[in-house]
């Protein structure tokens, strides 16, 4: 009898630790934002305008806003770690292939250019970029980046 008890009793534990489980989200890779063409690197990030500082929001006219993300493209020479000025097309489209619409700024604060791009995003939504960089003397290179976004 006592055997009987035992088992139902193990049993129990058991059943009590299946049950249902809940799907645990996962970290999405770490994807490379650092491309190199020829003797230039390029810096891809991407910001919330939330999280950009008032003066600076201000200084640009960026409208801050929990929908809003900015992609930020800095191209520097490899020689001298200079900043460098490019004509640059960015495209981004959904996952659904709708195209976003972007509005673009250059941003040049103590000698150094940078190129901000924005557009409205939804929760979980991932934008996929499609940005053309034509360089000084004919460089050129297109690149392609991703980034899913979360908003509360």
């Amino acid at each position: 009898m006592k055997r009987l008890h035992i088992t139902f009793f193990f049993l129990i534990i058991l059943w009590g630790c299946g049950g249902e489980q809940k799907k645990i989200p996962q970290a999405q890779s770490a994807q490379n934002n650092i491309f190199e063409i020829r003797n230039h690197v390029v810096y891809l990030s991407t910001n919330y305008t939330e999280d950009i500082p008032d003066d600076v929001a201000e200084k640009f006219r960026i409208e801050k806003n929990e929908n809003n993300i900015l992609l930020n493209v800095s191209i520097f020479k490899k020689s001298n770690n200079q900043s460098t000025n490019a004509n640059i097309s960015v495209k981004a489209n959904n996952l659904l292939g709708q195209s976003k619409k972007i509005q673009s700024f250059e941003i040049i604060e103590n000698g150094n250019t940078s190129y901000a791009y924005l557009s409205s995003i939804s929760d979980q939504e991932t934008l996929n970029y499609n940005i053309a960089i034509n360089i000084e003397n004919n460089i050129s290179s297109t690149l392609k980046y991703s980034n899913k976004f979360y908003v509360e």
